[in-house]
């Protein structure tokens, strides 16, 4: 079964990703596109090399926005660097091995990511077992 990878944002996204297959690291994002990417037109951008998305000061996110990998991928490592910044309760994740529901939504694994106060390092289940 192969799966897509998927961003979700609540604050802030990762500045380099590749994939690693048998033959090496394959990029997957080319640090000043969204080429091959699929997400809500206007949340995500690229900005000094990396993908991003903010929430204004002050502001609310209405719903969860997530940013789709366009093309499946069978076993893989997943390697990236992200920065988060903003409130202490900000955090964001990826998610792995999941699947883009009928309403758009993320639905499986997910690595939270936060600023180390509760999320960062725990595995969720979106849509399913939860944490």
């Amino acid at each position: 079964m192969t799966f897509r990878l998927i961003f979700a944002f609540l604050a802030a996204m990762p500045l380099a990703i590749a994939v690693s297959t048998p033959q090496g690291a394959v990029p997957i994002f080319d640090g000043r596109t969204l080429d091959g990417w699929q997400g809500t037109p206007g949340v995500w951008r690229v900005e000094d090399g990396a993908i991003t998305a903010a929430i204004p000061e002050g502001g609310r996110l209405p719903r969860n926005e997530f940013l789709y990998w366009k093309d499946e991928v069978d076993d893989f490592d997943l390697t990236l660097e992200f920065r988060l910044t903003g409130h202490p309760s900000a955090n964001s994740g990826i998610q792995f091995r999941s699947q883009k529901d009928e309403t758009g939504h993320a639905k499986g694994y997910q690595a939270d990511i936060d600023l180390g106060a509760k999320w960062l390092g725990c595995i969720y289940d979106e849509h399913g077992r939860a944490l």
